[in-house]
Protein backbone atom coordinates (compact mmCIF):
# COMPACT_ATOMS: atom_id res chain seq x y z
CA UNK A 1 0.00 0.00 0.00
CA UNK A 2 1.43 3.38 -0.96
CA UNK A 3 0.76 6.52 0.99
CA UNK A 4 0.50 9.69 -1.04
CA UNK A 5 1.50 12.19 1.63
CA UNK A 6 2.78 14.79 -0.82
CA UNK A 7 -0.62 15.32 -2.45
CA UNK A 8 -2.53 14.81 0.80
CA UNK A 9 -0.73 17.75 2.38
CA UNK A 10 -1.60 19.99 -0.58
CA UNK A 11 -5.32 19.60 0.05
CA UNK A 12 -6.95 22.56 1.72
CA UNK A 13 -10.62 23.39 2.06
CA UNK A 14 -11.93 26.34 0.06
CA UNK A 15 -14.36 28.88 1.32
CA UNK A 16 -17.98 28.27 0.39
CA UNK A 17 -19.90 31.09 -1.26
CA UNK A 18 -23.70 31.10 -1.11
CA UNK A 19 -25.62 32.42 -4.12
CA UNK A 20 -29.40 32.86 -4.35
CA UNK A 21 -31.65 32.86 -7.41
CA UNK A 22 -35.22 34.10 -6.95
CA UNK A 23 -37.53 33.29 -9.89
CA UNK A 24 -40.83 35.15 -9.66
CA UNK A 25 -44.21 33.92 -10.87
CA UNK A 26 -43.85 36.01 -14.03
CA UNK A 27 -40.55 34.26 -14.83
CA UNK A 28 -38.11 37.08 -14.09
CA UNK A 29 -35.03 36.06 -12.11
CA UNK A 30 -33.18 38.07 -9.47
CA UNK A 31 -29.65 37.01 -8.53
CA UNK A 32 -28.30 38.03 -5.10
CA UNK A 33 -25.82 36.95 -2.46
CA UNK A 34 -24.42 38.07 0.88
CA UNK A 35 -21.27 40.15 0.48
CA UNK A 36 -19.92 42.02 -2.53
CA UNK A 37 -21.26 41.87 -6.09
CA UNK A 38 -19.92 39.03 -8.23
CA UNK A 39 -20.38 37.57 -11.71
CA UNK A 40 -20.84 33.77 -11.92
CA UNK A 41 -21.59 31.81 -15.09
CA UNK A 42 -22.67 35.00 -16.83
CA UNK A 43 -25.18 36.02 -14.15
CA UNK A 44 -24.57 39.16 -12.04
CA UNK A 45 -25.21 38.46 -8.35
CA UNK A 46 -26.05 41.65 -6.45
CA UNK A 47 -24.55 41.87 -2.98
CA UNK A 48 -27.22 42.37 -0.30
CA UNK A 49 -27.21 41.29 3.34
CA UNK A 50 -29.16 38.01 3.57
CA UNK A 51 -29.28 34.89 5.71
CA UNK A 52 -31.21 31.62 5.87
CA UNK A 53 -32.36 30.52 9.32
CA UNK A 54 -33.52 27.14 10.68
CA UNK A 55 -31.40 25.03 8.34
CA UNK A 56 -30.96 22.25 10.90
CA UNK A 57 -32.92 19.07 10.23
CA UNK A 58 -33.91 16.76 13.03
CA UNK A 59 -35.99 13.61 13.03
CA UNK A 60 -37.11 14.01 16.62
CA UNK A 61 -37.87 17.71 16.88
CA UNK A 62 -40.63 19.61 15.13
CA UNK A 63 -39.15 21.23 12.11
CA UNK A 64 -39.60 24.95 11.83
CA UNK A 65 -39.97 26.53 8.45
CA UNK A 66 -36.86 28.10 7.06
CA UNK A 67 -36.83 31.86 6.79
CA UNK A 68 -34.78 33.86 4.30
CA UNK A 69 -34.11 37.34 5.62
CA UNK A 70 -32.95 39.83 3.02
CA UNK A 71 -31.64 43.23 4.02
CA UNK A 72 -30.50 44.94 7.15
CA UNK A 73 -29.53 48.39 8.35
CA UNK A 74 -29.28 50.85 5.45
CA UNK A 75 -29.65 48.09 2.83
CA UNK A 76 -30.78 49.03 -0.67
CA UNK A 77 -33.52 46.58 -1.63
CA UNK A 78 -34.46 48.28 -4.88
CA UNK A 79 -33.96 45.06 -6.84
CA UNK A 80 -36.73 43.33 -4.84
CA UNK A 81 -39.24 46.11 -4.13
CA UNK A 82 -41.00 46.07 -7.51
CA UNK A 83 -41.65 42.30 -7.55
CA UNK A 84 -42.56 42.28 -3.87
CA UNK A 85 -45.29 44.91 -4.21
CA UNK A 86 -46.69 43.31 -7.39
CA UNK A 87 -47.29 40.02 -5.52
CA UNK A 88 -44.98 37.96 -7.72
CA UNK A 89 -42.91 36.70 -4.79
CA UNK A 90 -45.68 34.61 -3.16
CA UNK A 91 -45.19 31.13 -4.61
CA UNK A 92 -41.92 32.06 -6.30
CA UNK A 93 -39.02 29.62 -6.34
CA UNK A 94 -35.63 30.18 -4.74
CA UNK A 95 -32.49 28.26 -5.59
CA UNK A 96 -29.62 28.30 -3.11
CA UNK A 97 -26.28 27.48 -4.71
CA UNK A 98 -23.23 26.65 -2.61
CA UNK A 99 -20.07 27.26 -4.67
CA UNK A 100 -16.45 26.93 -3.64
CA UNK A 101 -14.36 30.07 -3.91
CA UNK A 102 -11.98 28.66 -6.53
CA UNK A 103 -14.90 27.55 -8.70
CA UNK A 104 -16.41 31.02 -8.41
CA UNK A 105 -13.15 32.71 -9.37
CA UNK A 106 -12.54 30.38 -12.32
CA UNK A 107 -16.21 30.40 -13.41
CA UNK A 108 -16.52 26.59 -13.08
CA UNK A 109 -20.05 25.17 -13.10
CA UNK A 110 -19.69 23.09 -9.94
CA UNK A 111 -22.26 23.81 -7.23
CA UNK A 112 -24.64 22.20 -4.77
CA UNK A 113 -28.19 23.44 -5.25
CA UNK A 114 -31.17 23.40 -2.89
CA UNK A 115 -34.64 24.33 -4.15
CA UNK A 116 -37.24 26.18 -2.08
CA UNK A 117 -40.67 27.71 -2.63
CA UNK A 118 -41.74 30.99 -1.01
CA UNK A 119 -44.71 30.05 1.17
CA UNK A 120 -45.41 33.55 2.43
CA UNK A 121 -43.92 36.99 2.84
CA UNK A 122 -43.60 37.09 6.61
CA UNK A 123 -42.77 40.75 6.83
CA UNK A 124 -41.21 43.62 5.01
CA UNK A 125 -40.03 47.09 5.83
CA UNK A 126 -37.98 49.71 4.06
CA UNK A 127 -34.73 47.84 4.67
CA UNK A 128 -35.65 44.20 5.46
CA UNK A 129 -37.74 41.43 3.89
CA UNK A 130 -38.50 38.07 5.53
CA UNK A 131 -39.67 35.16 3.40
CA UNK A 132 -40.94 31.85 4.82
CA UNK A 133 -39.67 29.01 2.63
CA UNK A 134 -40.86 25.47 2.12
CA UNK A 135 -39.36 22.32 0.64
CA UNK A 136 -40.99 19.12 -0.50
CA UNK A 137 -40.64 16.38 2.05
CA UNK A 138 -42.64 13.24 2.58
CA UNK A 139 -45.30 13.58 5.23
CA UNK A 140 -47.33 11.10 7.23
CA UNK A 141 -50.01 11.19 4.54
CA UNK A 142 -47.58 10.01 1.85
CA UNK A 143 -48.37 6.54 0.62
CA UNK A 144 -46.30 4.17 -1.47
CA UNK A 145 -48.26 2.36 -4.18
CA UNK A 146 -48.58 -1.36 -3.65
CA UNK A 147 -46.73 -3.56 -6.13
CA UNK A 148 -46.18 -7.29 -6.16
CA UNK A 149 -42.63 -8.45 -6.79
CA UNK A 150 -43.42 -11.94 -8.13
CA UNK A 151 -41.97 -14.15 -10.81
CA UNK A 152 -41.53 -14.09 -13.82
CA UNK A 153 -41.10 -10.28 -13.89
CA UNK A 154 -38.73 -10.52 -10.90
CA UNK A 155 -36.91 -13.88 -11.24
CA UNK A 156 -34.60 -13.36 -8.24
CA UNK A 157 -37.32 -12.82 -5.66
CA UNK A 158 -37.98 -15.73 -3.30
CA UNK A 159 -40.62 -16.03 -0.62
CA UNK A 160 -39.31 -17.25 2.73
Amino acid sequence: MTVNTENAQKLSPDAEIILYELTTLSGSTIFFKPGPDVMYLGDPYKGVPCSLSNEVRSVEADRQRQTLTIGGDNADLGILKSVLFSGEVDGASILKHVVELEDLKNNVNSKMTSAYTVKQVEGYSRSKISLVLGRFSPSKQTTIPYRKYNRPAFPYVRLQ
